[in-house]
């Protein structure tokens, strides 16, 4: 079954143009027996379109006055979205710094240290590692680490122990910390 579109007759024409200003579309769909969208396209084509009436209303983000239409909140699109920006932004809550326990304004939601500085104190000090008590291949002194590489106490016997045959000094020293630690003990007693 195929359907026809019916043409607009002058009759038709002439009871849009005459109460398009009164009566609303579905009004007129009644009147002519039409779809709403075949009376809103007619009125388009006809030019018959209702003026839209800007009114002197005051932006709800900056409190300026402008002409707008009755729908719009804003006088610009950037005050839109600043808007928008600060609804989905939460007022974020003064935290307790998880390192040196002061309390501060975080920037971000995640944000737990009051400083970088405190992070990296945190990071280093509390760390998952254990402190290990160590001996330094070079001098000999006794130091902590966190760190199961760490061979040397200071930068300048990681300097010295640079010079050695590498190597073969850290399989030595590893081999004599895990299995005779009482022969570096005697070692380093004898300087």
């Amino acid at each position: 079954m195929e359907t026809r579109l019916k043409n607009w007759t002058i009759e038709e024409d002439d009871i849009l143009r005459e109460n398009y200003k009164e009566k609303t579309c579905m009004e007129l769909v009644q009147i002519l027996g039409r779809t709403p969208m075949a009376v809103s396209n007619r009125k388009h084509s006809l030019g018959l379109t209702t003026p839209r009436i800007k009114r002197i209303k005051i932006c709800e983000n900056c409190k300026k006055q402008y002409l707008g239409l009755p729908y719009q909140k804003f006088c610009s699109i950037k005050c839109g979205k600043y808007s928008r920006y600060i609804k989905k932004k939460k007022p974020l809550q003064i935290k307790t710094c998880k390192n040196c326990k002061k309390s501060f304004q975080p920037i971000h939601q995640r944000t737990v240290f009051c400083s970088n500085d405190c992070r990296k104190k945190y990071m280093y000090y509390k760390s998952k590692y254990p402190v290990i008590i160590k001996r330094c291949w070079v001098c000999g002194k006794i130091f902590e680490t966190r760190r199961k590489t760490k061979h040397c106490c200071s930068i300048q016997c990681q300097y010295e122990n640079q010079n050695h045959d590498k190597r073969l000094l850290i399989n030595i020293m590893t081999f004599i910390e895990k299995f005779h630690p009482e022969i570096i003990d005697e070692f380093w007693k004898k300087d």
